[in-house]
């Protein structure tokens, strides 16, 4: 009996899987390099995908021709250059599944990424949207580095994504989300270029805090080295500002700044110490004065002493330098007993 109760749940979870329809969006642009192993991965899937879906948002090298070597597996849409933005909103509409996938045509899924998500969300019915641990690889080599090493959570679920926001941020390649809800949400904003994907994922927070999530790595996010994750924003200070900006009134709206302010709170410095990093103090600058006054005042002022005097903090690590190899040595010896 016991195995007939097991063999009768394994049809119904089947059954149930097959239910969630999935959309896989794709969008392409020049991606002749890498469309191939993305598109491949999908295909690859122990769940497939009902129906991938690559815009191909005008490309100029051979990624049409690299398409239509697919023939019916996969939906090809080509359209004029507009944006990685626009390309998703196309697949979106053109989408006739329950729920979304997407997938960057550099990156890649591991085979269990629809069977583990879809088995999650059907565990969980009332969540509206789902995303995974994910690899940093590299192009030119197999090493991986995880995400996040730790879980957020015990279980597959946070309690509202926007408290995990900061350390566990969605790559859109690890994220499947009921249209829907994508709909709720208002879709990408087609002007957005570097922080689209943020601005819809807190917009999606708004109206549903519960986010599925998986510990296991489901996907590969392709970088040249994981801070390069980050290293896209340190040049783009004025649509990080108008990015805060926009969603201090959207959260207001929708009875969410509080907690908006509190993740943010710890966004912003990562941001300026990312742009300090690569020394971008005139973007940094501007940061701190549009939204600094987020952050702690604390932080808020070793913030502004780097940014603004890059040369002392130079001169410190100089004089730590020196009292670590000169001094704290010497006074070891006075000490040493005879």
């Amino acid at each position: 009996m016991p195995e007939i109760n097991e063999k009768n749940k394994d049809l119904a979870t089947q059954h149930n899987t097959q239910n969630y329809s999935v959309s896989v969006v794709i969008p392409a642009y020049n991606a002749e390099k890498h469309i191939q192993r993305s598109i491949d991965s999908v295909l690859r899937q122990t769940r497939p995908a009902d129906e991938i879906i690559v815009v191909d948002d005008g490309s100029t090298d051979n990624t049409p021709v690299i398409l239509s070597e697919y023939g019916n597996k996969i939906i090809p849409i080509r359209q004029q250059n507009a944006g990685a933005s626009i390309a998703r909103t196309t697949g979106i509409e053109r989408a006739s599944g329950d729920w979304i996938a997407f997938l960057d045509a550099d990156d890649e899924w591991l085979p269990s990424m629809l069977e583990a998500q879809i088995k999650n969300l059907i565990d969980n019915p009332e969540l509206a949207w789902s995303y995974s641990n994910y690899w940093f690889a590299r192009h030119d080599t197999d090493r991986v580095k995880i995400a996040f090493p730790t879980p957020p959570t015990s279980n597959n679920i946070i309690t509202d994504y926007l408290s995990v926001h900061t350390k566990y941020c969605i790559r859109t390649s690890a994220a499947i989300i009921k249209k829907s809800a994508l709909y709720d949400s208002g879709l990408f904003v087609p002007d957005q270029k570097w922080v689209q994907d943020t601005d819809l994922f807190l917009r999606i927070a708004y109206q549903y805090p519960q986010i599925g999530y998986l510990h296991e790595p489901l996907a590969k996010y392709y970088c040249d080295l994981p801070e390069s994750l980050t290293a896209r924003y340190c040049c783009h200070a004025n649509e990080l500002c108008l990015l805060v900006e926009r969603h201090l009134v959207l959260s207001r709206e929708c009875n969410r700044q509080k907690e908006l302010i509190k993740s943010m709170s710890e966004k912003i410095p990562y941001w300026v110490n990312v742009t300090l990093q690569y020394k971008n103090y005139h973007e940094a600058r501007i940061m701190l004065k549009r939204i600094g006054h987020i952050i702690p005042n604390r932080i808020k002022w070793k913030l502004k002493l780097k940014a603004y005097f890059p040369f002392l903090e130079r001169f410190w690590d100089a004089m730590l330098h020196f009292v670590k190899r000169h001094v704290i040595p010497e006074r070891l010896k006075i000490r040493k007993p005879k």
